[in-house]
C-alpha cells in the first residue's frame, strides 16, 4: 500500500542506529521544521516571519558520535558575517548538524564552529558544541579547553561540567573528575550520564562506598549499560558482598544480550535475536530500549503487528522520549491504515529531531500516497540530502517530481536510483 512498488519496502535498521552510547544531551525542539540560516533569512525577508521564527526554534539532539574528519576547506559554508546571522546561534548549531549528516568528508564542522565563535565569541553553547566535536575525535585536551571556555561565557552550563568530569577521568585525574561530576549533578540532577563515570572515579580513588552509591544509581537510571554491572561486581566483591557480586556478574551478562540481539537482527537471524532480547527483558523488564528492540524484531522478522505494537507502546510508556520507538510505531500505524496516528507520531519525532531522515522519508512516501505531492517533495528532498546513497529515497523523490511535472529532475533521480541499486543490490522488505 505504500510507495510505488505497492508494498512497504522497508529495510532493517542497522545496529549502529539502534545502539548509541555516549553523552546524550537531549534538547526538545520547539519547531516541526528545520532550515539553514540562509533559508530562514529568506523566509523573514519574504514576510513569513512566523514560519521563520518557528524554524529558528528547531533545535537538534546533540550526541557524542564519531564524525568524519573534515578537510581543509577555506571558508565554512553557511556562515555570514552580517549582524543578522551572527546572533542566531541555534541556526548555526542546526547548520553544523546538517554538515555532519551530509556525510561529506570535506564538511568543515570544526572550522564552522571556530568561525561562528570568532563572529560571536560570547555566544552560549558554541564552545560546548565545538568541545563535543573534539571529544568525538578523541582530542581530549582540546575538548577540555572548549568546555572550560563554555563555562566562562555560560557559568550555569552543567553539561560542560559533566564533560569536564569525563575528560578528567580519561586523563586519570580522578579527584578533578569527582569535583566536576558532583558539581554537574548538584546543578542538574537529570544528568544521569554522570553516575557511571562518577562511580568509576570513586572506585579508582579507593572509596568503595561512594563508588557503590554512584553505580547503584547508575544501574537504576541507565539499566542498559553492561559496564555498570561489571564495575559493581568488583565493588561488591571488595566489600565482601559475594552474593551481590555474583548477581551483578549475571546482570552484566544479561545487559550484553541486548547488543547481541541487535547484531543478530542486523543479519536477519530473527530467532536468535528474539531469544536474546527476551532473555534481556527477563532481567530488565522496564527497559524502554529493550522493548523497542523487541518490537522491531517482531515486526521486521515475523510481521506480528499486534505484538510489536504492544511492545512499542510499552517502550514509549517507559520513556516518552524514545524517538525510535515512536517512529516505528508510526510506520506500523500507517501499515494498519491509521493515518491520524501515523501523523501524530511522525510530528512528535520531527519535533524532537527536525533532521530525522527516516521520518522525512516515510512522511514523504505517505504524502505521495495521499496525493500531497508538494509536501512529499519537501520531505523526500530533505531525506535525499542526508541519505544520498539510499536508492529508495531517490526513487520516491523521482516519483514526486514526476507528479509535479518536473521531468528533468525526475529523470536525474531515476538514474541515480538505478546506479545506486546496481551498486548495492535490491532493498529488503524490512523497516
Amino acid at each position: 500500500m505504500c510507495g510505488a512498488s505497492g508494498g512497504l519496502d522497508c529495510r532493517p535498521l542497522h545496529p549502529s542506529s539502534l545502539w548509541s552510547r555516549g553523552v546524550r544531551i537531549d534538547s526538545v525542539a520547539k519547531g516541526s521544521m528545520a532550515c539553514t540560516l540562509q533559508e530562514c533569512i529568506q523566509l523573514r525577508r519574504s514576510g513569513n516571519h512566523a514560519i521563520a521564527e518557528h524554524a529558528f526554534l528547531a533545535t537538534v539532539v546533540a550526541l557524542l558520535a564519531v564524525f568524519i574528519v573534515p578537510g581543509n576547506a577555506q571558508q565554512p559554508s553557511g556562515i555570514d558575517s552580517s549582524a543578522e546571522n551572527q546572533t542566531d546561534q541555534r541556526a548555526l548549531n542546526l547548520r553544523s548538524t546538517e554538515l555532519r549528516r551530509e556525510g561529506d568528508s570535506s564538511s568543515p564542522v570544526v572550522e564552522f564552529y571556530e568561525q561562528a565563535i570568532r563572529l560571536n565569541p560570547n555566544a552560549k553553547d558554541l564552545h560546548f558544541q565545538l568541545g563535543l566535536e573534539f571529544w568525538s575525535r578523541r582530542k581530549i585536551p582540546d575538548a577540555g579547553l572548549q568546555f572550560r571556555e563554555e563555562l566562562r561565557v555560560n557559568p550555569p552550563c552543567y553539561r560542560a561540567r559533566l564533560m569536564l568530569g569525563m575528560a578528567a577521568l580519561e586523563e586519570g585525574k580522578n579527584s578533578d573528575a569527582v569535583q566536576y561530576l558532583e558539581a554537574a549533578l548538584s546543578g542538574d540532577p537529570t544528568l544521569k550520564q554522570a553516575f557511571l563515570p562518577l562511580g568509576k572515579a570513586w572506585f579508582r580513588l579507593g572509596n568503595l562506598e561512594k563508588a557503590r552509591e554512584a553505580l547503584e544509581t547508575a544501574a537504576r537510571v541507565e539499566p542498559d549499560l553492561p559496564p555498570i554491572y561489571s564495575l559493581l561486581a568488583q565493588v561488591y566483591s571488595r566489600l565482601g558482598r559475594q552474593e551481590d557480586a555474583a548477581r551483578m556478574s549475571e546482570l552484566d551478562s544479561r545487559a550484553r544480550d541486548l547488543r547481541s540481539a541487535e547484531s543478530f537482527a542486523a543479519v536477519e537471524d530473527w530467532n536468535r535475536a528474539l531469544q536474546l532480547v527476551s532473555t534481556y527483558l527477563s532481567a530488565f523488564p522496564d527497559s524502554s530500549r529493550g522493548l523497542y528492540i523487541k518490537g522491531l524484531i517482531l515486526f521486521n522478522g515475523y510481521r506480528k503487528i499486534g505484538e510489536a505494537t504492544q511492545a512499542l507502546q510499552q517502550a514509549i510508556l517507559k520513556n516518552p522520549a524514545n524517538i525510535e520507538a515512536r517512529r516505528l510505531l508510526g510506520i506500523m500505524d500507517w501499515v494498519a491504515g491509521n493515518k491520524r496516528a501515523f501523523e501524530e507520531e511522525m510530528n512528535l519525532v520531527l519535533a524532537a529531531d527536525p533532521l530525522d531522515t527516516l521520518a522525512h522519508y516515510y512522511w514523504g512516501r505517505y504524502a505521495f500516497e495521499n496525493r500531497r505531492y508538494e509536501e512529499a517533495r519537501e520531505h523526500l528532498e530533505r531525506a535525499r540530502r542526508f541519505r544520498p546513497k539510499d536508492e529508495r529515497v531517490a526513487t520516491n523523490l523521482a516519483l514526486a517530481y514526476e507528479a509535479l511535472g518536473l521531468v528533468q529532475e525526475a529523470e536525474k533521480q531515476h538514474l541515480a536510483a538505478v546506479s545506486l541499486a546496481m551498486k548495492q543490490g535490491a532493498p529488503k522488505p524490512w523497516v
